[in-house]
């Protein structure tokens, strides 16, 4: 399940990525997603579970 975790992370964030080189970087929608990632990387790591 970690791993699971792990991969969708990475994915997003990939996709975030390749999103930001797309897009022309004055549009709204550009800011808006630069913010979300920015966000995301602020964001505090996951509690692993305890088991």
């Amino acid at each position: 399940m970690k791993a699971l975790a792990i991969v969708a992370l990475a994915v997003a964030l990939e996709a975030g990525f390749l999103f930001t080189l797309a897009v022309p970087a004055r549009t709204a929608v550009a800011q808006d997603g630069r913010a979300a990632q920015v966000e995301l990387a602020r964001a505090p790591a996951p509690v692993p579970a305890r088991s």
